[in-house]
């Protein structure tokens, strides 16, 4: 466990915490051992004799023990203060426990989620949303379980076992040889099947990172499977990935549950076998009862925490698989451009393209693209799908890094600009829309963008959104169900067209405005885009002839990436 680089990357900010953690442990493992301890002399205050004697090899390094009368005076007392203690530590160890497993594992989501925020678009859609999803929460619970189940439990529980058997060896170094003959090899199964129950558990989380891609993917599209009658095709494929996830389960608990049982029998054997050994001593007279008392209260005892080390690897296993998962995603070197340190324009910039190459997919999409925005100008990109607008304005954006070429805005190099700032500085209409769960105002100003909420009522006037306010129920406050539900095409697009003037753009990006627009709300953008481009570098992306000559220029990009230049009339 410790061992592991992805466990010692998550304790080792908190070595403070873990060693704090360990004291408790090590003193409620104390007090464990001490009750096995306190067993024979327990006996003996109760049945009386000869008053208490030490185990003959320790006698010479011992006071002189506790008379009847002093032992029967004194024990309860003792048993009370090894109770509170034990009380204490427990109490102290679970509670930190919970503590240093909940910021382990709010951290690993905060990380991962940041990590996610910053992949490429594409890998982004190629691992799959519902698996990032399943790696944010399935995954960083079992690594959370990893740590407060496994580790945790592995240096309590071994502590305990390591104490316990110090006191057996203390009653009787002889006796406890006996005992522990048959011992060790209770963890032959846990070593044996380690690996591959490890594998199997990776196996598990895929799969139920598999279903959770499924049932987001299918929960998508619900309506297009109903319309299409195609909830028989759904029904199955939903159901090979049931399956999948059982399988991968069953086989996964196939393979840990040989490992307790075996340790049980183990454990049945090495005590029945000790029991006939310490019969024969005690019959001898070579071995007081209350030593035999002892050690046995010791040794059942010891059952406890070397099977809590068995169930640990039930966790550490599956645990150990979810971190490499998450670890898959932190590692990923593909991410957004960082870019510099350099401030971005304010208003309207220049956006300069020259030979920039992209690739996606294993294809040129763009090859040797020269490209120019006019500052504060429309320019359309017009051409067919698959020909590289959407990539060129991702370029733009820097959600993509050129393979080849350059980009510049205001004839500095984008990588200089500070990226975030300059994507915080695009106002972008998809073709997606990208309207979601929430209330109308809250989607409109989506990001909480600096003083949105001061130009929201000019922008809705701008935009036409304030007649769609006004018809709606609960006006700004009237909340939109996934997708944007609730609202019409256009309506989507005034609202998406809203969030992003809201923002005060530099660089405004319509990406195929007129996807879900009718006749009427076309005409209306026709009318809205001269006031809306004001002062801004407008980027229009469009297949549509007639829309694209509403810009100031047209640049047409065929199947090569390769443009010809031709002004709008």
């Amino acid at each position: 466990m410790l061992p592991d680089p992805h466990v010692r990357a998550l304790l080792g900010p908190r070595w403070g915490a873990v060693l704090r953690l360990t004291a408790w442990a090590g003193l409620l493992a104390a007090c464990t051992a001490a009750y096995g301890a306190l067993a024979g002399p327990a006996l003996r205050a109760l049945f009386g004799g000869d008053g208490l004697s030490w185990p003959g090899w320790l006698m010479p390094h011992l006071p002189p023990p506790p008379d009847l009368s002093t032992l029967r005076a004194g024990l309860p007392l003792v048993i009370v203060t090894v109770a509170l203690l034990k009380a204490l530590a427990f109490h102290r160890h679970a509670v930190g426990l919970a503590e240093l497993g909940q910021s382990v594992v709010a951290e690993l989501r905060e990380r991962l989620h940041a990590r996610i925020l910053h992949l490429p678009p594409d890998l982004a859609r190629a691992w799959g949303l519902g698996d990032l999803v399943s790696r944010a929460t399935h995954d960083a619970d079992a690594a959370e379980r990893l740590l407060v189940d496994g580790v945790a439990a592995v240096i309590r529980d071994g502590l305990q076992a390591l104490a316990l058997i110090a006191v057996c060896v203390a009653l009787d170094p002889a006796l406890a040889v006996v005992a522990f003959a048959v011992y060790p090899l209770a963890f032959w199964p846990v070593a044996r099947f380690a690996r591959r129950l490890r594998r199997a558990a990776g196996d598990a989380h895929a799969e139920r990172g598999a279903l959770t891609v499924e049932m987001t993917d299918q929960l998508a599209r619900l309506s297009l499977i109903q319309l299409s009658g195609a909830g028989r095709w759904a029904g199955a494929r939903a159901s090979r990935a049931f399956d999948a996830v059982r399988r991968a389960v069953v086989r996964s608990v196939r393979i840990r549950a040989f490992a307790s049982p075996f340790t049980e029998v183990l454990g049945a054997a090495a005590l029945a076998g000790t029991l006939l050994y310490a019969a024969g001593r005690v019959a001898d007279g070579d071995l007081a009862p209350e030593s035999v008392i002892g050690f046995f209260a010791a040794l059942m005892m010891l059952y406890q925490p070397v099977k809590g080390l068995v169930r640990a690897q039930e966790v550490i296993q599956p645990g150990r698989a979810a971190l490499a998962r998450i670890t898959e995603v932190l590692e990923r070197a593909e991410r957004l451009p960082v870019g510099g340190r350099r401030a971005a324009p304010e208003r309207g910039p220049t956006v300069e393209l020259r030979g920039v190459v992209a690739r996606r997919g294993g294809r040129a999409v763009l090859d040797g693209l020269d490209l120019t925005l006019p500052a504060g100008r429309i320019t359309a990109l017009l051409g067919p799908n698959g020909s590289g607008k959407t990539t060129t304005a991702w370029l733009i954006a820097g959600l993509l890094g050129p393979d080849g070429g350059g980009l510049r805005v205001d004839r500095v190099p984008l990588a200089e600009l500070d990226a975030d700032g300059w994507r915080a500085r695009i106002g972008w209409v998809t073709q997606g829309l990208d309207v979601g769960r929430g209330t109308l105002r809250e989607n409109v100003l989506f990001g909480d963008p600096p003083g949105g909420a001061d130009r929201l009522e000019d922008v809705a006037r701008l935009t036409g959104l304030d007649r769609i306010v006004e018809r709606l129920p609960a006006g700004w406050q009237t909340p939109l169900g996934d997708g944007g539900a609730g609202l019409s095409g256009g309506e989507r697009q005034r609202v998406a067209l809203a969030r992003a003037l809201v923002r005060d753009p530099a660089l405004l990006v319509l990406d195929e405005p007129d996807a879900h627009l009718d006749a009427e709300a076309l005409g209306a953008l026709r009318q809205t885009l001269p006031a809306v481009a004001d002062g801004r570098t407008v980027l229009l992306i469009t297949h549509d002839p007639a829309v694209a000559a509403l810009a100031d220029r047209v640049v047409r990009l065929g199947g090569a990436g390769a443009p010809a230049v031709a002004e709008a009339s």
